[in-house]
């Protein structure tokens, strides 16, 4: 019977006019965009004339507001934009170009990337909950490795990362597992064998139209994150043709490296009288990670307070990582009130990885040890595609969100080895006294002694297996 209810109900919104009778109420709807670039504008106020209400547009661009049946009128506004005026008559759709304001070109240079986020601010500003949002221009113009660095700016936001760089989040100082990321409000797989965490570094920030940082559940949402909810949202498919491809280049002096490279092209239009949008990017990234560093610790003698040297290591670590991602989105519009959306996103890592360390142990007569690892063919992919669909009810005022979705992740280390040597005769208890233990760590390791050339034969020996 409720199946048969909401279907006569969904039946009777599709030939009835979009009024609510008893509240003398219309809905009208509509986006808010750039006359100029098309571009959406997050954040953009509608104002009802005469009032102190109104609404917002979301990170699409998008509103949705609820006015008197006759007599309205609407104001449209955006910082840097000329305000609109609307007389709402009978219409229920309203899309609106905004022309940007001539006196404030000047300012352009200091103000293009606070445009979208002050947009952003206006969506925590009317959020029933606690929630940071970051826009498409600060994600998309901060020289930020990727788009896990980008969010990391937010208060209460952390960063965890792998090689140098950003690779999933921590909200509240909670640990990833206590938290859910999800792409269009649907989950992502995780990406650790151990844990719930999520590392998104492989997604572009290019691709986002931005992300939302939920600290605090409400009741639409899933309960299984104490933590918080990171939602990334996908960009939506704009008026007219649009592509832009991005060539990148580096050079790593540490190690001395020409081969850095990221490669980035999109492309895309709407078709049917701007029914049907379809947007497609792609991208490739190589970059080397490798660094040499030098460790130690301390510790404090029970009898005296005195902090010595326990151990010192010479790290030399060898990562280069490979990235490719792929994202097709599309959106039909099949009714004012009804949308459909449908989007798969590919992403694949490998990182060819060797590490070698020497330790040097204080304890006892001291001893040194020799330790590598090897694995120069460690990916990791993930799959994740959904087809969403979102109906306005407008006579029970209320959004119908329904869809189907499949995510899969893999993860694959075939030749992943490890080995570890100690010298003998090393050291001895010369080498481990109070007075030394209190040196510098540069100067205690030349103190020891190992056979650098038995080393290297035994490092070629384990690459040749």
């Amino acid at each position: 019977m409720k199946c048969l209810t909401l279907l006569f109900a969904i039946s009777l919104y599709l030939v009835m006019p979009v009024y609510s009778q008893g509240t003398g109420q219309i809905r009208v709807s509509g986006s808010i965009t750039d006359g100029e670039t098309r571009e959406v504008l997050p954040g953009a106020s509608i104002l009802i004339e005469g009032t102190a209400k109104g609404t917002v547009t979301g990170l699409d661009g998008e509103y949705t507001i609820l006015v008197p049946a006759e007599g309205t009128v609407l104001i449209y506004a955006y910082l840097g934009y000329v305000n609109q005026t609307v007389n709402v008559g009978d219409q229920r759709t309203i899309h609106i170009e905004l022309v940007p304001d001539i006196t404030t070109l000047d300012e352009v240079v200091i103000t293009t990337q606070a445009k979208g986020q002050i947009g952003a601010r206006q969506q925590q500003i009317n959020s029933n909950t606690i929630k940071n949002v970051v826009s498409p221009e600060r994600l998309q113009e901060n020289p930020d490795a990727n788009a896990v660095e980008a969010i990391g700016r937010l208060p209460g936001i952390s960063v965890l990362r792998s090689g140098g760089e950003g690779s999933s989040l921590v909200i509240r100082g909670m640990e990833p597992k206590y938290s859910n990321v999800t792409l269009n409000g649907i989950n992502l797989p995780s990406t650790s064998g151990n844990t719930r965490g999520t590392n998104i570094s492989g997604i572009s920030q290019y691709v986002l139209q931005g992300v939302e940082v939920f600290k605090a559940l409400t009741p639409d949402m899933e309960a299984n994150a104490v933590g918080g909810t990171v939602n990334l949202k996908l960009q939506e498919t704009p008026k007219g043709l649009h592509y832009n491809v991005m060539v990148q280049g580096g050079y790593n002096d540490l190690n001395d490296y020409f081969g850095n490279y990221k490669l980035l092209g999109e492309i895309s239009n709407r078709f049917l009288d701007d029914k049907l949008g379809i947007f497609f990017s792609a991208n490739a990234e190589r970059v080397n990670r490798s660094v040499e560093t030098m460790s130690a610790s301390y510790g404090l003698e029970s009898a005296e307070v005195d902090i010595l040297l326990n151990s010192a290591d010479l790290n030399l670590i060898n990562r280069i990582r490979y990235r490719q991602s792929l994202t097709l989105s599309m959106d039909y519009q099949v009714h004012p009130s009804t949308k459909l959306k449908l989007y798969g996103l590919y992403t694949h890592s490998r990182t060819d990885y060797d590490s070698q360390t020497k330790s040097y142990n204080m304890s006892g007569a001291g001893s040194v040890y020799y330790s590598m690892a090897y694995n120069p063919y460690g990916e990791s992919s993930m799959l994740h595609s959904a087809l969403s669909g979102e109906t306005k009810l407008n006579f029970l005022n209320m959004v119908l969100d329904y869809g189907l979705a499949y995510s899969i992740q893999k993860s694959d280390n075939p030749d992943n080895r490890s080995w570890q040597y100690q010298f003998n005769n090393s050291s001895s208890s010369d080498n481990t006294t109070r007075e030394i233990r209190r040196l510098d760590p540069t100067e205690v390791i030349p103190l020891f002694k190992d056979d650098i050339d038995s080393v290297c034969k035994l490092v070629d020996v384990a690459h040749s297996k």
